[in-house]
């Protein structure tokens, strides 16, 4: 480790003990960092910790599928200046995201992995996310990919990956794109050190529909064939229930 990665540890990991002394409330009194410096992991604290629960009818999970990790478009002004490109400058955008939850609502969870090596080295790695995410199975497809003649062929890197019923809650959470790295309210890019060194799984979800099974169904039958018996000839006018 040269002197510059040492440095830049340091200052994270001071950085880390005044964002909890933030949170906590605690009085911050002696630090390497300025009074602007402050305030400004005061805002980058508000943006951390923004958490806004989903209500499970924001879309029709039963007729479309939300991306989760897909950004909206924010109307505040985080402060970067008009002349500063995209590139230099953004505010952090809002995104959906899925937080495990034993007792929560039931969803079908499709994983698109760009390579799929890792994960189909050991059955463990699939057994470890389904067990995390509270899923019942889960299934992995292969991916087909058109080729430039018009055949089909299967790309051997791509999977879906899709964990059934995986229970949780929809939330919406605020972060930065890519490349860009949180500084006060705005977004900034990222140093050579502390850009991300893997890629975001795209995912999908969509409301989970349990199948009844055959014998469920055989039992419902017969439940609505017996009570059909037992009220065929009754009256159902409204004068007899005034009487």
């Amino acid at each position: 480790m040269n002197l510059k990665n040492l440095k830049s540890r340091i200052y994270e990991e001071k950085k880390q003990l005044v964002l909890d002394s933030i949170r906590q409330g605690v009085e911050i009194e002696e630090t390497i960092f300025t009074p602007e410096q402050i305030e400004e992991f005061k805002e980058e604290v508000v943006i951390l910790d923004y958490e806004e629960i989903v209500e499970g009818d924001i879309d029709d999970f039963d007729e479309a599928e939300a991306a989760l990790n897909l950004h909206e478009e924010d109307d505040d002004d985080c402060g970067c200046h008009p002349h500063e490109a995209d590139n230099e400058c953004q505010c952090p955008k809002t995104y959906l995201d899925f937080v495990p939850m034993e007792d929560g609502e039931e969803y079908d969870l499709e994983f698109a992995i760009e390579d799929r090596t890792y994960y189909d080295d050991a059955i463990e790695n699939y057994l470890k996310i389904k067990d995390a995410l509270f899923a019942e199975d889960y299934e992995v497809h292969d991916v087909e990919v058109m080729q430039e003649d018009g055949t089909v062929v299967i790309d051997e890197k791509m999977a879906r990956v899709i964990f059934k019923r995986s229970k949780g809650t929809i939330t919406k959470k605020k972060k930065c794109m890519p490349g860009m790295r949180l500084a006060g309210r705005r977004c900034l890019p990222q140093t050579g050190t502390q850009k991300a060194k893997m890629k975001r799984l795209g995912i999908k979800l969509k409301r989970a529909k349990k199948a009844m099974g055959a014998a469920k169904k055989k039992k419902a039958a017969r439940i609505a064939k017996i009570t059909k018996k037992r009220i065929k000839g009754r009256t159902r006018s409204l004068a007899s229930l005034s009487n």
